[in-house]
């Protein structure tokens, strides 16, 4: 919008000051034809849309955590979180930030800084499972690959990290993250390589549920499970 307001102020005084030169008969012969204007308007129009695109790409953007915990009422636990939050295998029930982002290009980084974080209270962080996870810095990991004819960016972190210091855990609250081209083979932050993701998903069709499991090990899945916890017919089941 303002790259059109621009072009047209720039339109509007060139029209006045040439309609001025003209009646008074004042260099006439230098002024610009119609339509060599049009074209340098247009020109400046695309010029200054392009620079727009490219100056919101490196513009960071704050991420907030609203934190929350959730009271598990037939086991009599607390678990932590936060508004759309993921829960990894990989972490077991610690939960993770998760940014899934298409993009165009398969050199895209992101960097991260202006950390605000909180000092988790003794009693929280003696609930905390998987403390093994958790470093002294919050683990980092970011990776490109094609899904669905797509190309997405995806940035996973583990928002907890043990101060090295005060032997406390801390927890984050924000952070900005600018997406930024990596033109060097080494990346500033810990990073998986890039993945190269199947083009058709087994997961595009079918209908799929989620389970979760609150501790490593062996679970049974039977009609039973089927029926009264997924609200499945198992006799519908092939």
């Amino acid at each position: 919008m303002l790259a059109v307001c621009l072009c047209f102020a720039v339109w509007l005084f060139y029209f006045w000051v040439t309609r001025f030169l003209f009646n008074q008969m004042l260099i006439k012969s230098f002024i610009l034809p119609l339509h060599v204007m049009k074209n340098i308007l247009f020109l400046v129009f695309v010029l200054s849309f392009l620079t727009h695109n490219l100056s919101a790409q490196h513009t960071p953007k704050t991420i907030q955590l609203k934190w929350k915990t959730t009271i598990d009422a037939k086991k009599q636990t607390q678990q932590m979180g936060f508004e759309g939050a993921v829960f990894s295998g990989a972490y077991g029930n610690l939960p993770t930030y998760l940014l899934s982002k298409e993009v165009t290009q398969n050199n895209l980084e992101a960097q991260l800084s202006n950390f605000k974080t909180q000092t988790i209270a003794p009693n929280d962080a003696a609930n905390l499972p998987n403390k093994s996870a958790i470093e002294t810095d919050f683990v980092v990991n970011q990776s490109t690959g094609a899904a669905r004819d797509k190309m997405l960016f995806e940035l996973n972190i583990l928002p907890f990290r043990l101060n090295p210091v005060s032997q406390t855990y801390e927890r984050l609250l924000a952070f900005d993250v600018v997406l930024t081209e990596n033109t060097t083979q080494q990346r500033t932050i810990r990073t998986q390589h890039t993945a190269q993701w199947a083009a058709n998903s087994v997961l595009a069709k079918g209908v799929w549920h989620k389970i979760a499991i609150d501790k490593d090990g062996i679970y049974k899945i039977d009609a039973a499970f089927l029926k009264n916890e997924l609200k499945l017919n198992p006799d519908a089941i092939n």
